[in-house]
């Protein structure tokens, strides 16, 4: 796939890349064998390890509609920008959505109640 040329080196992750493209183009044929398909992925990584050319050749790849979602919000309106980006996505019937830019995403402090088990 020319489109994969771009990434070089991570040959195990260029590979589920090229996987999971095969798969969005050829839904019909991948559920009529009854795979279940994708509804989701999250590439993470430390900066500057390439999540972003990765997508881009997924997207460029997959040939099916997509919404993106970069951080460039404060957190609260960020998780609500996701939600649409999500929203929209499920009313396309091939839709796939790609989150870009999770490398600056801050873990969510959870408080959990303590067991007394």
């Amino acid at each position: 796939m020319k489109e994969f040329d771009r990434i070089i080196g991570y040959v195990g992750i260029r590979r589920e890349l090229e996987q999971t493209a095969d798969i969005l183009r050829n839904l019909g044929t991948y559920r009529g064998a009854g795979a279940k398909t994708p509804s989701g992925m999250l590439i993470h990584g430390a900066p500057g390890l390439g999540k972003s050319l990765m997508a881009e050749c997924l997207i460029e790849a997959a040939g099916v509609p997509t919404f993106t979602v970069r951080k460039d919000k404060a957190d609260g309106a960020f998780v609500d920008l996701v939600r649409d980006a999500f929203d929209q996505s499920s009313s396309v019937r091939r839709g796939s959505s790609c989150l870009q830019g999770s490398n600056t995403l801050r873990p969510a402090k959870r408080h959990l109640p303590h067991s007394h088990a």
